[in-house]
């Protein structure tokens, strides 16, 4: 009910307008795909920016008019600054550093469905990290983790900018 999966049987719960809710699903299914293109559908938003800026910059090596020129260094100013302030510079980087820390660098080019359960779930783990939802409910996180992946996740949690919501029977963690 928290992270908005399910509604509550009566009552309401409240929030914040616009907090953003992520949660760790146990059996997450993403379709049939590649391991990589979940993880980079996070970043749809930048993807489709950074498509807008290189029709821009085609338009500014053909464009002839000053008036048009200047109209359209405008608008590509504006975008690429929002692109760069959004992390469209970084988000491969923090998909390799996510997967790295996960330990599924070695999946990322495999296709969904050959994954196995424990896989999917740390798929799904990465893919919701990406996300970085101001409420962040992670239901055994630690599941199918080796003990470089607890560490890592544990840091990672440490550091993370939101609230966290861990529900594990694994007490050291």
């Amino acid at each position: 009910m928290l992270a908005g999966a399910e509604a509550p049987a009566s009552g309401d719960v409240g929030w914040r307008k616009g907090i953003t809710k992520g949660l760790l699903a146990q059996v997450p299914d993403f379709g049939n795909t590649f391991v990589y293109a979940v993880l980079e559908e996070v970043f749809t938003d930048l993807q489709q920016m950074k498509h807008q800026m290189t029709k821009l910059e085609h338009l500014l090596g053909i464009e002839q008019v000053p008036a048009k020129l200047e109209k359209l260094l405008d608008e590509y100013g504006r975008l690429q600054q929002q692109f760069g302030d959004t992390g469209g510079y970084e988000y491969v980087a923090t998909i390799r550093r996510i997967a790295s820390g996960l330990g599924i660098t070695g999946l990322l080019e495999k296709e969904w469905n050959a994954l196995s359960g424990g896989e999917r779930t740390k798929v799904g783990l990465a893919c919701l990290l990406l996300k970085q939802p101001r409420l962040l409910v992670l239901d055994e996180p630690t599941n199918h983790l080796d003990l470089y992946a607890l560490d890592w996740l544990a840091e990672w949690i440490s550091q993370y900018q939101g609230s966290v919501l861990v529900i594990s029977h694994d007490r050291a963690f």
